[in-house]
């Protein structure tokens, strides 16, 4: 039986949704991560689901609401990280340090539900600085959902730097523990998937929505000229040198 707080208007379901993330507005290096994670709660708020956000701190401590959304920010004190990697010899500390972050993340979002009194439905996280990895010690939480993102691992073949088999574990764990792995594109799953384990039968396609503007069309001057604007960071992850060798062929 559904509890009367977890029916919106209407008689539809009202799901507790947790989204943990390493950025969220406001702040100087918020980047598409903690945009698409911002956008998306306030989306799921407005539908009358109850959504938490758990992210770190990147100026003040606290909680509060935020376009309806629940707010959560945390601040890793860094002793935690030392243990860590004082627990194994060898362990390197951008490893020891992601370990920490998302143990911490996951004792916020448990918490909160403790305070609460019910769990979540769903758990949503990015394969993004191993949020997820610490999951499976609060399996109990609820369902646990890792979106694709641009991988470490193309990163650092882009920029010729040396594998990582040790932070490769930690995302291999995220996404052996998920219930549902959501892609942004088909080449974004094949991608990940040829460097990977995912079960296929855990992929979803959810591509990220883009607001519709709604203003009037000036169409003859849309066949008189071209004007494309591109909005993003010159970096070879954001794949800027195949948009333009795409020009010619679309123009």
């Amino acid at each position: 039986m559904i509890a009367e707080h977890s029916r919106r208007p209407g008689g539809a379901r009202r799901l507790r949704i947790c989204m943990i993330s390493r950025e969220f507005p406001p702040g100087d290096n918020v980047g598409g991560v903690g945009r698409a994670t911002s956008t998306l709660a306030s989306g799921l708020a407005r539908r009358g689901h109850d959504v938490t956000v758990v992210a770190q701190a990147q100026t003040r401590v606290g909680s509060g609401i935020d376009d309806g959304v629940q707010v959560l920010r945390w601040r890793l004190d860094e002793r935690p990280a030392t243990v860590y990697y004082r627990m194994r010899p060898g362990r390197r500390w951008d490893v020891a340090h992601r370990i920490a972050l998302s143990d911490l993340a996951f004792r916020v979002a448990s918490k909160k539900a403790k305070d609460d009194g019910a769990p979540y439905d769903v758990i949503d996280t990015w394969l993004w600085g191993s949020e997820a990895y610490r999951y499976t010690s609060y399996r109990g939480l609820g369902k646990l959902i890792v979106r694709l993102s641009s991988p470490d691992f193309e990163l650092r073949d882009q920029e010729g730097r040396q594998p990582r088999p040790d932070l490769d574990a930690l995302d291999q764990r995220c996404l052996d523990s998920a219930h549902v792995v959501a892609g942004l594109t088909h080449e974004n799953v094949e991608r990940t998937s040829r460097y990977f384990r995912i079960d296929d039968r855990k992929v979803v396609m959810t591509p990220l929505g883009i607001p519709v503007i709604d203003e009037p069309v000036d169409r003859a001057r849309v066949r008189d000229s071209r004007e494309i604007l591109y909005v993003g960071r010159l970096e070879a992850r954001k794949g800027t040198q195949e948009f333009i060798d795409a020009l010619p062929h679309i123009l």
